[in-house]
């Protein structure tokens, strides 16, 4: 195999050391400054970000217990309509219960009056 021949050995070695070299210069001379520059943009709007925030905390605050005081309000409103709505359904419920079951009845008095047709 020519791969493990000792005469090729310093040719190879070379090769490798030509080539790390060069992504090592690839590397440190573009994506490493790319990643610097990413980083610095993305730390300076989170300062800013961070200083805005702070700077109205006591008025997020206010609107944060409007915003949940308005839940709570709406949650307690949603509940009893919930509610009446789960009462008219027990209602209508119990309605076609009683009307499927009169149904039910008359069908069986009808079966029954044809199967006694038909057996006669």
């Amino acid at each position: 195999m020519p791969q493990l021949d000792i005469v090729s050995f310093p040719n190879q070695i070379f090769s490798v050391f030509i080539v790390f070299f060069l992504l090592f210069l690839i590397v440190s001379k573009n994506i490493i400054p790319s990643i610097l520059k990413i980083k610095k943009v993305r730390d300076f709007s989170l300062f800013l970000s961070n200083k805005h925030f702070f700077s109205f905390s006591n008025e997020g605050s206010k609107v944060s217990n409007d915003i949940l005081t308005s839940y709570s309000n709406s949650s307690k409103k949603t509940e009893n309509e919930i509610n009446v709505l789960k009462d008219s359904l027990d209602n209508n419920s119990e309605e076609l219960h009683v009307k499927f079951n009169s149904s039910l009845n008359s069908n069986k008095k009808y079966l029954s009056s044809f199967i006694s047709l038909i057996i006669k």
